[in-house]
């Protein structure tokens, strides 16, 4: 970087720089009121032109190892949406962030890129991601109290319908500061080999964006 200020963590790493813009926190909403075939639709306003991701959090138990929420990215109009199918006894919340500077207050510190484009100003949240690996059916606990999930496959599951062998794939649900994971497709194997393989659940701190 030849030009401006960096701020750094705790532990030397580089967490703001005018060179790239995070993501940065949006809004906030609740959504609830499912049935077997409803899928509520957020528009974000973020252009698609700009990156944009959504984390999801139940506000009721969703019955670990059942299917409980899921959450997709689409574009509409030239924007983002975020679609979310849900059980009917539960709430979703949905924490939307996105590479879009948010208004700035009279004060505080902004950051520029070399072409003028605001980067960061004082009013912006920027994402913090964790990892785990979640259980299947079970609730695995975090260091937080409250956490909210990115939607992405995180798993594929050996299960069996009837005799036959079948593969799960598997996406994270949170609940508090608790994180399960639940089958979303099932189809049949054509390994008759017992196979199952999992990868990380992406989660942010839910109470940093309250």
């Amino acid at each position: 970087m030849a030009y401006g200020s960096e701020i750094l963590s705790s532990d030397g790493r580089v967490w703001m720089t005018p060179d790239v813009m995070p993501l940065i926190y949006q809004f906030n909403t609740t959504v609830s009121g499912f049935n077997a075939t409803t899928i509520k639709t957020i528009n974000t306003s973020v252009p698609t032109s700009r990156a944009c991701i959504a984390f999801t959090q139940c506000l009721s138990d969703p019955m670990p190892g059942r299917f409980a929420v899921l959450t997709y990215m689409s574009q509409a109009n030239g924007v983002w949406q975020v679609n979310v199918r849900g059980n009917p006894n539960i709430s979703v919340k949905i924490y939307v962030f996105a590479n879009v500077v948010v208004p700035t207050s009279r004060y505080g510190i902004q950051y520029f890129n070399s072409a003028g484009v605001e980067t960061y100003n004082a009013n912006c949240i920027p994402v913090q991601i964790y990892q785990m690996a979640p259980g299947f059916g079970n609730w695995a606990s975090t260091s937080f109290s409250s956490v909210a999930v990115l939607a992405a496959v995180c798993g594929l599951q050996r299960m069996y319908v009837g005799q036959q062998p079948a593969d799960a794939f598997v996406v994270p649900v949170a609940l508090g500061g608790k994180i399960s994971a639940i089958p979303i497709s099932i189809v049949p194997t054509m390994n008759p080999a017992p196979e199952t393989m999992w990868g990380s659940a992406v989660y942010i701190n839910a109470a940093l964006y309250n």
